[in-house]
């Protein structure tokens, strides 16, 4: 946690939850809700991230693990919101 609060300006163990939610639960879910094959929701969320990220000014190979991740989980949280919730 030292490491990272010095370096990187978190105390967060890690900067994992982003990609979790952007490259599998928001193509989980687009293939459920819309029928989208898990592997072209996985391409497609990759594609609105770095697309995203360019209109934001977001330098995705210069900006720190955690400011990657809170962007990852702003814009997982933006399209499942916009996503009906499945009924199973």
């Amino acid at each position: 946690m030292g490491y990272n609060k010095w370096h990187l300006g978190s105390f967060r163990l890690t900067a994992q939850s982003g990609e979790h939610l952007l490259q599998y639960v928001v193509p989980f879910v687009w293939q459920h809700s819309k029928g989208i094959p898990f592997s072209e929701g996985m391409k497609k969320a990759n594609e609105m991230f770095e697309r995203r990220a360019r209109e934001q000014g977001l330098d995705i190979a210069k900006a720190g693990p955690f400011e990657v991740n809170d962007f990852q989980v702003d814009l997982a949280k933006e399209i499942l919101a916009k996503n009906p919730f499945p009924h199973w």
